[in-house]
Formats: structure tokens, sequence, C-alpha cells
């Protein structure tokens, strides 16, 4: 995903109290989550997994100017920021180690 995209996704999850959805499919990708959230912000995956990015408004430095007025820190609410979630979604048998020490997993089984 592009470093803009990725900044846009983060930013309209947070400014609307929706949940942020990475999907790593069957890849071990997590190693490499770090350095793509690193490419929008430094730190960042680390700020957004301990939810310190929400705090004292730290999040509004993902604000561009070309974002737009939707986008102004004043449009940020704090009950939809509270409401801000990152799910990430693994179809591999084994998830990595570190995703699983970092995140409270679940495993859905479906039988048919």
């Amino acid at each position: 995903m592009e470093p803009h995209m990725l900044r846009r996704s983060l930013l309209g999850s947070i400014r609307y109290g929706k949940a942020m959805v990475l999907d790593l499919q069957d890849c071990d990708l997590w190693p490499e989550m770090p350095r793509m959230f690193d490419q929008v912000q430094p730190g960042l995956l680390a700020s957004l997994m301990d939810k310190s990015l929400l705090a004292g408004e730290r999040y509004a430095s993902l604000i561009r100017v070309e974002d737009g007025e939707e986008y102004d820190k004043n449009k940020f609410q704090e009950s939809r920021i509270k409401a801000f979630g990152l799910i990430v979604l693994t179809a591999a048998r084994m998830p990595n180690p570190q995703l699983l020490a970092q995140t409270y997993a679940v495993r859905v089984m479906i039988t048919e």
C-alpha cells in the first residue's frame, strides 16, 4: 500500500470512529508492517498498537493541507476517536508469534 493511501485510510478511520483493517491474507507480512508504517511517520505502527497516537491529538501530525477541510483538526470528535480500532486479519495457519504477542487473537473455524 502506498504511504499516502495508508495515511488517509488511518486518518479516515480515526476521524469517523471506524476500524482500520489490515488483511495480511496467508502471508507472514507482520515483520514488514513497521517499515510500511514508518514510511508514513516513524514509529507509527508502535503508536497505533499502544494507542498513544490517539492521546493528546497526536494523530493530528498525520493531517496534511491537501486533505482538505474534512480532515481539519477541529472535525475530529473524542467519541469517534475512542471508537477507532485496528483489526489485523490473517489466514495463516500459524500466525507470526510477534503478531500474536501484540494483539488479542481470535481464531475463526469454518466447518462445512
